[in-house]
């Protein structure tokens, strides 16, 4: 009887001890499980944060295109207005040029070659004076 009790005690042992053995295997995979949790929270803030700098950065950056369109617009709208002045500066002045040229012809008809000189010098000088 006595061995029957050494023996059962024997296992009673070796249970106790694959118990605590079990026990600590679990309270470490607990703590592995706790331990890749904080890493995958970590990650996600990460994450988060770097989703709103890349947020931010294209909302900075489309905003910087609207921009740059607005001004190349802008310098179209200018080039056009500019290019309706010059237009109208270049009708202007050829009719300044028809209107000398018949001036001179008519002059020279007339033979006052004095008058011709001055009225000239005039439609030149309102010539000049247009185109600036």
């Amino acid at each position: 009887m006595m061995s029957l009790y050494k023996q059962v005690r024997q296992e009673v042992l070796v249970h106790r001890e694959r118990q605590e053995q079990l026990a600590q295997h679990a309270e470490d995979l607990a703590a592995e499980v706790q331990a890749e949790r904080d890493v995958r929270k970590q990650l996600d803030n990460e994450l988060d944060t770097l989703e709103w700098h890349h947020k931010d950065d294209a909302r900075r950056h489309q905003r910087m295109i609207n921009k740059k369109d607005a001004e190349i617009h802008s310098a179209l709208d200018t080039v056009s207005q500019q290019k309706v002045i010059v237009s109208e500066r270049d009708a202007d002045l050829a009719v300044l040029q028809t209107a000398l040229k018949n001036l001179e012809a008519e002059t020279r008809r007339a033979g006052n070659h004095t008058q011709m000189t001055s009225s000239r010098w005039s439609l030149s000088w309102t010539i000049s004076s247009a185109t600036l």
